[in-house]
């Protein structure tokens, strides 16, 4: 048996419980060998997280000398905060000649900046797509 005086300090100081032990009926081996077993793997939760615990299991896993653990738990949602709402296109301005042409004087301006970005998805994600919200944007008021 293996016994770290650092972890035993460290489980005990920061008042860390081994999820497993408490609800679990009989010992649990992660490792298998011809002279015996021992459970490998630990899982120490605080207090306030070894309440959102839902289950703890083993599973066999491919490639592996020991099975793998699963740890199910339940976590605090973030707040979702009301926005502007989305965005609504005036589709009818897509039919509009002065408007195509102008997003395409646009779009030749804005392929040129791409090689700033590292990517194409973070040139569109960066740059493209706020260029895009904002024409729409000022288009509709232009006619509404």
């Amino acid at each position: 048996m293996n016994y770290s005086k650092a972890l035993d300090k460290l489980v005990h100081g920061l008042k860390l419980t081994d999820v497993w032990t408490p609800t679990q009926p009989r010992a649990i081996n992660t490792h298998y060998t011809p002279h015996g077993t021992a459970r490998l793997d630990r899982l120490y939760f605080s207090p306030d997280l070894r309440n959102r615990k839902i289950g703890v299991e083993t599973v066999m896993a491919a490639f592996k000398d020991h099975p793998a653990v699963c740890l199910r738990v339940t976590l605090k949602a973030p707040q979702l905060q009301q926005g502007r709402g989305r965005l609504k296109m005036n589709a009818e301005i897509l039919e509009d000649t002065l408007f195509k042409n102008k997003l395409q004087q646009e779009w030749a301006k804005w392929k040129h900046q791409r090689k700033r970005y590292p990517n194409s998805v973070t040139w569109w994600g960066q740059y493209v797509k706020k260029k895009i919200q904002y024409i729409f944007m000022t288009e509709g008021k232009e006619r509404a």
